[in-house]
C-alpha cells in the first residue's frame, strides 16, 4: 500500500536525548516502509511522566522539533492535503 504520510509517536528520550528503544523500533519500522510513502511526520516533545532531558545550556531536547506541540492534524496534515495516513506506535502505547 502506498501512503502520503507515516506518523511516526514519539515515547520518550534518555538521559543522553537518544530516542528510547521502543522510538528506535518505530523509526526502524518506517524506514522499512519508506518506498511507500511521500512523507514522514515524527511526532513528540517529551514524555509527560518523565522529567525532561536538558543540553549544556538547561534547554529541553525534544524528541522531534516538528511535532509543534502534536497539532500534526491541523498544522500538517490538512494543509498538506495528506488523506492516505498510516501510524506506527507499540500495544502499550495505544491506550
Amino acid at each position: 500500500m502506498t501512503y502520503d504520510c507515516i506518523v511516526i509517536l514519539g515515547g520518550g528520550a534518555d538521559l543522553n536525548g537518544s530516542p528510547s528503544a521502543w522510538v528506535c523500533a518505530r523509526l526502524d519500522r518506517a524506514v522499512e516502509m519508506a518506498s511507500s510513502v511521500s512523507y514522514f511526520l515524527v511526532l513528540s516533545r517529551c514524555t509527560t511522566h518523565h522529567p525532561l532531558v536538558l543540553d549544556k545550556n538547561l534547554f529541553p531536547i525534544d524528541e522531534a522539533t516538528s511535532s509543534a506541540a502534536y497539532f500534526a492534524r491541523q498544522c500538517i496534515i490538512e494543509p498538506m492535503d495528506l488523506h492516505r495516513l498510516a501510524v506506527i506506535t507499540n500495544d502499550f502505547h495505544m491506550t
